[in-house]
């Protein structure tokens, strides 16, 4: 008995050890795949007008869908839908069309988003400091030039013909407004970067997962001493 004891713990042990690898292994290859989620087009802090289409990849591992959203330079952590979720992975194709005179000018970030089966946000590429710029600027009128009419001739003796004076068309002057642009680009590249690199919440799930199993094995084992000693 005392043998069938110890053979079960050290099943249960080995069982646990097994799950923690196990888990461990499950994590490192889910970043591998984030070589498929990407934007192509457009580049960063590119001048966009009319109907832009954004072309790039988005292929995971047991895909659901991905989407694509779009924040300004203002509220850049505020991520709102281009359109639907698309249900099909592409590959170095058009991902979604973009319809920017719907969006007033300025500065503005895109990111794509790949889902997995359990709902998981698995990959995020994101293109930052992007300028609308949909409005035109005005066009000032040329002013006519009025015609040149001739003045009153004498029959002995021609005078002179009085031209009048053209007015002077004042230039005008654009005024030359900056483009704002992001503080600290390198700090939310850096974070981003980050993002792609860790998953820290499925990080955290599978610390949670080995804990537990290394938990439960000495709760077990705990009861067989305690049973042994009252045998």
């Amino acid at each position: 008995m005392r043998t069938s004891i110890m053979t079960l713990t050290a099943m249960l042990v080995i069982a646990g050890a097994v799950l923690g690898c196990l888990a461990a292994a499950e994590a490192a290859p889910v970043y591998q795949q984030c070589a498929q989620v990407q934007i192509t087009s457009p580049d960063p802090e590119a001048e966009l007008r009319g109907i832009i289409a954004i072309e790039g990849s988005a292929s995971i591992t047991d895909f659901q869908f991905y989407k694509i959203e779009f924040s300004t330079g203002r509220q850049p952590a505020l991520w709102r839908a281009i359109s639907d979720v698309k249900r099909n992975p592409v590959i170095d194709t058009v991902l979604d069309r973009w319809n920017t005179p719907a969006r007033p000018d300025g500065e503005y970030n895109l990111k794509l988003t790949t889902v997995d089966r359990r709902g998981q946000e698995v990959c995020r590429y994101t293109v930052r400091n992007l300028i609308l710029a949909n409005t035109e600027p005005t066009t000032t009128p040329t002013p006519e030039v009025p015609p040149t009419l001739p003045g009153p001739t004498a029959t002995s003796t021609p005078r002179a013909t009085a031209t009048p004076a053209l007015p002077t068309p004042t230039p005008t002057i654009a005024a030359i407004i900056p483009t704002r642009r992001s503080a600290f680009p390198e700090l939310d590249t850096i974070r981003d970067t980050v993002s792609k690199a860790f998953d820290l919440q499925r990080l955290q799930e599978l610390v949670v997962l080995s804990a537990g199993t290394t938990a439960a094995v000495f709760v077990f084992i705990g009861l067989i001493t305690a049973l042994r000693r009252l045998i």
